[in-house]
């Protein structure tokens, strides 16, 4: 592998699910190594610096061997600097795998209004690149829509031109540009949209995957199992925890509850309490000029929140209800409030879980009623 190839991927990813709920996790492809650190389910957002330094003609030799040293420090150090992260190594001989996603390669940013340089790209590079504000009060033009893909692999900038030459709409195309409808039917095309391992089979070498990768809405859980084992295994769960937290106290911030519980039901024991801890401590997360526990933006709030929606046992997040009520200045014993509530969920999950293990049964004796009256029916062909 002395001549091989480093890619970089400017676009969007998705990680895909079996029907438990679970990421699918496959192996890396012989003669590949797969460098990856955004974590599944966060959002991540370009740069012009991070593309600049991977264009670079003097980085490549660092980018397409990176378990080699440049002047006696291990070029994986010197990388992790240039792209401030901490890379992943997935190869065929370590035993974790790696999670299958989708790629999507149209780098639209939609609430920023613009794009961004497209495509998959080789180390050492230096094509140009275009960020282009879009959408403000015009349709965006053929010519730099192509233009994003200029440098690119897959798909090709002479791929782009030839499909929206050849598209059923080219006409329109030409005479009104580009539409946000446009865009996201070109998600649907495989010129636009590939299977992540499948390019790498294609095309052996060093695959630096650091796209943001949503996670279905029925695949968060095991999403979040994922994610723990990843980061155990490549020892920097600290890393990890961060990017997760970061990305919730951000949800917080904009009022993105629905993403923010969502997000919650995700993460562990561990995470969830560090996040708290790290909200009561920062300004503006909670109300601090009210004596009040029952107002939505109070920390106690937020904790019983917590206790409703994740399916942990409501006693190990006492210690951050107590420090909830002491926050909003409960008078008396904070312990005694705090275990009365905690008793009110642990009956109120005790019910719940009653109820779904009864409506199982009944599901069960319903389908193998129905399917032993199904095995008596004579067969018509």
């Amino acid at each position: 592998m002395d001549e091989q190839e480093a890619y970089f991927y400017l676009a969007h990813a998705e990680d895909v699910c079996d029907y438990k709920g679970y990421p699918i996790q496959v192996d890396v492809p012989d003669k590949s190594v797969i460098l990856q650190s955004m974590v599944c389910g966060i959002l991540s957002f370009w740069s012009d610096s991070i593309v600049d330094v991977f264009g670079d003609p003097k980085n490549k030799s660092i980018f397409t061997h990176p378990f080699r040293k440049t002047e006696g420090r291990p070029n994986l150090d010197i990388i992790n600097e240039l792209l401030e992260t901490t890379l992943e190594v997935h190869a065929p001989d370590i035993n974790i795998g790696v999670i299958l996603s989708m790629i999507y390669t149209i780098g639209y940013y939609k609430p920023e209004n613009r794009f961004g340089s497209s495509g998959v790209r080789k180390a050492g590079d230096n094509s140009s690149f275009e960020f282009i504000h879009y959408f403000d009060d015009h349709n965006l033009s053929i010519g730099p829509f192509i233009r994003l893909f200029r440098g690119s692999v897959k798909p090709t900038e002479d791929e782009v031109h030839h499909y929206l030459n050849t598209h059923e709409n080219n006409e329109r195309f030409k005479r009104e540009g580009l539409t946000e409808a446009d865009i996201y039917s070109f998600y649907d095309d495989p010129l636009f949209t590939f299977n992540f391992i499948d390019f790498v089979k294609e095309h052996p070498g060093i695959h630096y995957h650091l796209l943001c990768r949503e996670v279905p809405n029925y695949c968060k859980k095991g999403a979040a199992k994922r994610r723990k084992l990843s980061a155990e295994v490549h020892g920097h769960s600290k890393n990890a925890t961060k990017k997760v937290i970061d990305y919730a106290k951000q949800l917080r911030i904009i009022n993105n509850i629905k993403g923010l519980e969502n997000l919650i039901r995700t993460m562990t024991v561990s995470e969830i309490k560090l996040l708290f801890n790290d909200m009561l401590h920062t300004p503006k997360m909670f109300r601090t000029d009210s004596t009040s526990c029952d107002t939505r933006d109070s920390p106690v709030y937020f904790i019983r929140r917590v206790m409703d929606i994740t399916k942990m046992d409501p006693f190990v997040f006492r210690d951050e209800l107590v420090k909830a009520m002491n926050h909003c200045k409960v008078r008396g014993n904070t312990y005694e409030f705090a275990d009365a509530i905690i008793k009110q969920y642990a009956k109120k999950k005790k019910r719940s879980k009653t109820r779904s293990k009864t409506r199982s049964k009944t599901r069960s004796k319903t389908r193998s009623k129905s399917g032993s009256k199904r095995q008596s029916l004579p067969v018509t062909l």
